[in-house]
C-alpha cells in the first residue's frame, strides 16, 4: 500500500486526471491542502505559466508588427520630409531664379529705357544736327554766290583799274608834254623879252 501510494505521488498525475482530481476550495473551505493539492496548484501554475508566456509571446509578436509598422511609418515620414526637403530646396532654388531673372529683366528695362532716351535725344540731336546742317549748306550756297558775285565785281574792278591807269599813263605823258610845251613856251616868251 505505501508503495502505491509512493508511486502515486513520484508520478504526477495528468492534465485531465488533475483537474477531475483537484479539489473545489468553495465546497470544502475547511479542507486542509495534502501533497495531492499542492501537485495539482503546480499544474494549475505551469497551465498560467504557459498560458502567460503564450500571451507574452503573442504580445511580443504583436508588439513587433507595431514596432514594424511605427518603423515603416517612420521610414514613410521620413520619405515624405526627405522629398518636402528636396521640394522645398527646388522652390529655394527656383525663387532665387526668378529673383535673378527678376533683377535681370528690371536692369534690360533701364537699359532700354536708357537707350530709348539716348536714341531720343540722338534723334534730337541728329535733327538739330540736320537742320544746322541745311542752314550750313544754305549759309555757304550764299556765300559760295557772294564770292562768285565779288570775284566777277573784282575781275571788273581790276579792268576798271587797268583802264584808269592806262588812262593814267596818258594823262601823265599829255601832262609831261604841256609842260615840256609849257618850258618851251616860257622860253619863246623870255628870248622875245630879251630881245626887245
Amino acid at each position: 500500500m505505501l508503495s502505491s501510494s509512493k508511486n502515486t505521488l513520484d508520478k504526477p498525475p495528468s492534465k485531465a486526471q488533475a483537474r477531475s482530481r483537484a479539489p473545489n476550495p468553495a465546497d470544502s473551505p475547511q479542507h486542509a491542502p495534502t501533497i495531492q493539492d499542492n501537485n495539482v496548484l503546480k499544474v494549475n501554475d505551469l497551465d498560467a505559466f504557459i498560458l502567460a508566456y503564450k500571451k507574452l509571446q503573442s504580445d511580443n509578436a504583436n508588439l513587433q508588427v507595431q514596432v514594424a509598422d511605427q518603423a515603416a511609418t517612420i521610414n514613410q515620414t521620413q520619405g515624405f520630409f526627405d522629398d518636402a526637403e528636396r521640394a522645398l530646396d527646388e522652390l529655394k532654388a527656383k525663387d532665387k531664379e526668378i529673383e535673378r531673372l527678376r533683377k535681370k529683366k528690371i536692369i534690360v528695362q533701364e537699359h532700354n529705357e536708357d537707350s530709348m532716351s539716348k536714341s531720343v535725344k540722338s534723334g534730337l540731336s541728329y535733327a538739330k544736327l540736320t537742320m544746322d546742317n541745311q542752314k550750313l549748306k544754305k549759309r555757304v550756297k550764299g556765300l559760295k554766290k557772294y564770292v562768285k558775285t565779288s570775284e566777277k565785281s573784282l575781275e571788273e574792278y581790276k579792268k576798271s583799274l587797268k583802264e584808269y591807269m592806262e588812262s593814267l599813263d596818258k594823262y601823265t605823258k599829255s601832262l609831261e608834254e604841256y609842260k615840256k610845251s609849257l618850258d618851251e613856251y616860257k622860253t619863246r616868251v623870255k628870248t622875245l623879252v630879251d630881245k626887245s
